[in-house]
Parts: structure tokens; sequence; C-alpha cells
């Protein structure tokens, strides 16, 4: 397999990023509707958080997750190969960090110009050198494809929802009068959920896909990531320690679904996506 842009990931790219736009002017629309003034400031409040949390975002991501970049003096093999699979990608070579955690996974956060791909030392540990090679040329694939930031954008919407409709009802609780105010926000955050997530699935599991298929014509060795997210997937169904990191903040990125991932169903499911893998691999060891 040659390495190309994944023509299906970018109309879905652009299907998804015109329906998320509208929902934002939607959803805008709404509160001024509903809240004149002060639906005014609510909307502009939302604006000022989408463009911080795109600009701040992966450095706070990687923070919060306790992320440590490694050189190639600390990490020579890994940083070797991200290095590698970046020069056959033809993108900017991305920072590399590892996290300690005893869970399995790996995700990618920031811009093409200034990414940077994450592994836990857990998949470190239980992942052969091929099945690594073949992980970390799926997280390139992801850079390769844009679709790191365009998934922060998108899922923006949906992760405010949720939060603010857990809030609403922890609100509610606290006294009668603050029933009608959390219960008219929860409302308005289940309408903003409603609207963005089945775009959100839409996108996180065409972009797992493409960067499968990406991983592939980096490498030209679909079993090996096949290999890898089987072990990723068997690894990931026995309770993690209780010193691992909790990946929930980065679950829509990561390879496989971390055990703490709030929205589990944004990732395609990993029997499919080895099915599609053997297949391809079928279909290369063929041609």
């Amino acid at each position: 397999m040659h390495w190309s842009r994944d023509r299906w990931l970018v109309a879905t790219t652009v299907v998804s990023g015109g329906a998320v736009l509208v929902g934002y002017v939607g959803f805008t629309a709404l509160l001024l509707n509903l809240l004149g003034s002060l639906g005014a400031f609510v909307a502009l409040l939302f604006g000022c958080l989408l463009f911080v949390f795109l600009v701040a975002g992966p450095p706070l991501t990687l923070r919060g997750v306790g992320a440590n970049v490694v050189t190639a003096r600390e990490e020579p093999v890994l940083v070797g190969l991200v290095s590698r699979l970046a020069q056959q990608g033809d993108v900017p070579t991305p920072a590399v960090a590892v996290v300690d955690s005893s869970e399995a996974n790996a995700f990618t956060v920031g811009w093409r110009g200034d990414a940077t791909v994450c592994v836990t030392t857990g998949l470190l540990d239980v992942l052969s050198r091929d099945e690594l090679t073949a992980v970390l040329a799926h997280e390139v694939a992801h850079v390769a494809n844009y679709d790191s930031s365009v998934m922060t954008v998108a899922s923006l919407p949906t992760l405010v929802g949720l939060s603010t409709a857990e809030a609403s009802v922890d609100v509610a609780s606290k006294s009668l009068q603050a029933v009608f105010l959390g219960l008219f926000f929860g409302v308005l955050s289940a309408v903003l959920v409603v609207l963005t997530a089945p775009v959100v699935v839409l996108l996180s599991r065409a972009r797992e896909y493409a960067a499968d298929r990406g991983a592939v014509a980096l490498t030209g060795d679909a079993g090996a990531l096949a290999s890898a997210l089987q072990t990723l997937t068997v690894d990931d169904s026995s309770p993690p320690a209780s010193d691992a990191r909790d990946l929930g903040v980065v679950s829509a990125f990561c390879v496989v679904s971390p055990t703490s991932a709030p929205l589990p169903w944004l990732h395609p499911s990993t029997d499919r996506r080895i099915a599609r893998l053997r297949e391809l691999e079928r279909t290369v060891e063929t041609t």
C-alpha cells in the first residue's frame, strides 16, 4: 500500500465540520432567543472556551495525564520509530511522551506541526517491536490526517454539554430555587449533546478506521496492528492497577477505548477493526 490522505475521512470531516458549525450557530441562536443579552454572553463565553481549548488544550492535557516528553537519549527506540514513521508519512516529526500508567494505550494530541505522540508504560511492556511500530504508525497517521485537531473542535460541544448536564443536576439538588435553573441548563445541555454526539461518533469512528489503514500503508504490516489491538483489548479486560493514570480525559484520542472512558461508544468495535485489518492483510498478500 502507498501512503495518501484518506478520502473517506476527508469527506466525513467536511460533513461533520459543517454539521458542528450549524450546531454552533443554531445553539447561539437558541441562547439569544431564550436569554437575550445573557444568551449572547454565554455564547461568547463558549467561543472563548473553544479558543482557549484549542490553544492551551494539548499542553494542559499532557499535564493532566502526567505525560513526560522524552528524548532520543532517554528512549532511543521509541523516538527513533516515531521519527522514521513521520518521515515516511511526510509529516513534521511529533514530540514523544510517556505516561506512567499500567493501562496499555497510546494517543496523540496537538496540531499537525506541533503534535505529541504519547504511549503508556503499560503499552511498552506488553507489545512486541512490530506491534509497537504498528501502533505508533496508527498515531502518526492521525497527525498526517489532521484529525486530532478536527476531533477536538467537534467533540467540545458534546463534552461541554455532558459537563453542564452533570453540573445542572448538582445545582438542582442544592435547593428548591435552584431546581428551575438546573432544569433549564440541563435541557439546554441535553439539546447540545443530542445535536452533536452523532457527529462526534461518526467522525471518531471514521478517524480510527482511517488511521488503521494509514498505519498499514506506512508499515506494510496489517497483521502487526491487528495483533496489537488484540493484545491491548485483552490487557484492558482486566482492571487497571490502583496507581494507573486516569486516561478518561483523552479517551476519544486513544488507540483503544480505555477502561476509564466516559464515552466508550466513541470507538468502533475492536473486533471489527481487527477483522478489517485481517481482510486487508489477505488483500495485500494476494497482490
